[in-house]
């Protein structure tokens, strides 16, 4: 059994740290609420890059040709999420995983907003289903990124000659 101890333990603080985001949402719901808006005024922003007239109202992103509706599930959190878990769960030193933390973070929250452009370009096709890249196929990559990212963290972080905690 003692051998289970670090599996246990990061499986606890894994699961715990989920649950903590899944507390704090249902507690606090304008804290998701303002992730949700930034990231559709982010994603306005991020279009008219590309050239498109977008504007952010709440959390519609408008265009002249579409309207994208952010809401809890699509804004990209979750996957997000996951990476955290995964980084505080790991036994590795605190600089490290703070590092590491803020850096996975910002490169998914980065790709996401990618993401919400090409469901943008998706959405005005007539050859791509847009459903099917919205509900299965974004999400499953997304947190496939989110693994790789984690991964990628996991090999810099050996450097810093990781200790158990």
């Amino acid at each position: 059994m003692k051998k289970y101890l670090p599996l246990i333990k990061f499986f606890g603080i894994f699961l715990g740290v989920i649950a903590a985001y899944y507390v704090l949402i249902t507690l606090f719901p304008d804290s998701i609420n303002f992730y949700i808006n930034a990231t559709a005024q982010l994603s306005a922003w991020f279009l008219s890059i590309f050239g498109i007239k977008a504007v952010a109202q709440g959390a519609s992103i408008i265009t002249d040709e579409l309207i994208i509706a952010l809401a809890f599930g699509c804004e990209g959190s979750e996957p997000i999420v996951l990476y955290i878990a995964a980084v505080s769960a790991f036994p590795a030193q605190l600089k490290p995983k703070l590092i590491g933390g803020l850096v996975g973070v910002l490169i998914l929250y980065f790709l996401n907003l990618i993401r919400i452009v090409l469901l943008y370009y998706i959405g005005l096709s007539e050859t791509f289903d847009f459903d099917l890249f919205h509900v299965i196929v974004f999400p499953v990559i997304f947190i496939i990124i989110a693994l790789i990212v984690f991964v990628g963290w996991l090999k810099w972080q050996n450097k810093f000659n990781t200790k158990v905690s």
